[in-house]
């Protein structure tokens, strides 16, 4: 699942022309939750593609689930 994530397209660049990753969150470094939160902006497009292809080409119900609750929550 991180693969689709990981190999999307990553032609969305900062002004400096560095690509834009996603980034995990830390809970007590309010830098950090933004920069997971801009990355993520950015990348909703390709997160959303992404999301779509796992729940499409999943064969566990488990994860199926899980990608539509997300997409469902993230909309």
């Amino acid at each position: 699942r991180w693969a689709m994530l990981i190999n999307a397209d990553l032609s969305e660049t900062t002004e400096n022309g560095s690509n834009i990753t996603l980034k995990k969150s830390c809970p007590t470094r309010w830098a950090s939750r933004y920069d997971a939160v801009s990355a993520l902006r950015h990348r909703y497009g390709d997160v959303m593609k992404a999301l779509s292809k796992i729940g499409l080409t999943s064969h566990k119900k488990e994860e199926r689930d899980e990608t539509a609750s997300l997409k469902r929550a993230m909309e």
